[in-house]
């Protein structure tokens, strides 16, 4: 060995990542660049005692989110999307099926309601 030795890897072994895996990076960077402190606050705060969220799906390569829930009466559901676009990171929102709830509880949250928030990209473009 002489002062210019270097240690690395073979000649025939590269270090370049496959495709899959290029993709599967990239889809955990995406998932942990989602701003999901933000994402949580916000729907805790536009949900009111009128309200209750049963499921929340967040893609965020797409930087969507889709609300499943019950709700007391049509204009609650309503009035969710505007008081989701009054934030700065909310590109759109909108109530995408409501129908009669048929759960025990349906004399209380008698509305099941589904709705979809699209985010602003970091730039304040769509993704």
């Amino acid at each position: 060995m002489t002062s210019e030795t270097e240690a690395g890897l073979p000649q025939n072994q590269t270090s370049i990542p496959s495709e899959e895996e290029v993709q599967a990076i990239n889809k955990a960077v995406d998932e942990l660049n989602f701003p999901w402190l933000e994402v949580l606050t916000l729907v805790e705060t536009s949900v009111d005692i009128g309200l209750r969220i049963t499921q929340f799906d967040a893609d965020a390569r797409e930087g969507r989110l889709i609300l499943h829930g019950e709700a007391r009466d049509s204009r609650t559901v309503l009035e969710l999307p505007a008081r989701l676009r009054e934030s700065s990171t909310v590109s759109d929102a909108r109530v995408t099926s409501q129908s009669p709830a048929n759960s025990p509880d349906a004399t209380s949250y008698p509305i099941r309601f589904a709705l979809e928030v699209i985010f602003l990209s970091g730039s304040g473009e769509q993704p």
